[in-house]
């Protein structure tokens, strides 16, 4: 059985304290493994504690990383909250932390992803963006037929202007199979023709730019 690293932490939000509860999207084989890793983070973790507490002049509200065995990314969190049982000021729901779990679990990992969808995940915002930029064919379809809308923006940014940025033209075609509307514009008023047309990710093939310029063409995508 695999092992995950669990972030636990409180931040401080409007509304008072919040706990952030996250695990790591990769497994490890061992536990020794996992704590390998988080060993060489504690250096990190204390120097932005200390400069957290040298901005509020109080001691830092709490975090840490902890180790637990599960055969699953959300087996994971229902592990640790079972193990650490409530904590004070947590205001931190389920449904945003299956969401949090989601958009680390769409850099790559379609079973978890899938298995965090199943639990009730929420697929759009970041999510869907996260997956779209990586490329993440699999996982994008998983999260549109998961009820993802293909038009809902997050930080003002589109899923196909992203999609049309990344030039993963698999993805901008499913994209707009689900009905991703080409008149929609994102950023400072760039429409997904527009993006087509500036400076995108390197390597890409020519093929692929044109493409996808063709397809957003037939899909009656205006500059």
């Amino acid at each position: 059985m695999p092992y995950f690293i669990v972030d636990i932490g409180f931040y401080e939000m409007d509304n008072g304290l919040r706990r952030g509860c996250s695990a790591h999207n990769r497994p490890y084989a061992t536990r020794a493994d996992a704590e390998t890793v988080v060993a060489a983070q504690s250096v990190e973790r204390q120097a932005r504690r200390a400069a957290w507490e040298r901005e509020h002049g109080r001691p830092f509200p709490g975090e840490d990383y902890y180790i637990v065995e599960s055969p699953s990314i959300h087996g994971t969190l229902e592990l640790a909250k079972q193990h650490f049982g409530p904590m004070p000021g947590d205001t931190l729901s389920e449904r945003e932390e299956l969401r949090g779990a989601l958009v680390q679990a769409a850099d790559g990992y379609p079973e978890w992803a899938d298995e965090l969808l199943a639990a009730g995940a929420d697929p759009n915002g970041m999510p869907l963006i996260m997956a779209i930029q990586c490329g993440e064919l699999r996982i994008v379809q998983a999260m549109l037929a998961a009820g993802a809308d293909p038009n809902r923006s997050f930080a003002d940014m589109t899923p196909l202007v992203r999609a049309v940025e990344s030039r993963y033209p698999a993805v901008v075609r499913a994209l707009l199979e689900a009905g991703a509307a080409v008149s929609m514009r994102a950023g400072k008023d760039v429409t997904p023709l527009q993006a087509a047309n500036l400076p995108g990710r390197r390597g890409v093939s020519a093929s692929d730019e044109e493409e996808i310029r063709r397809m957003l063409a037939a899909a009656g995508a205006k500059a």
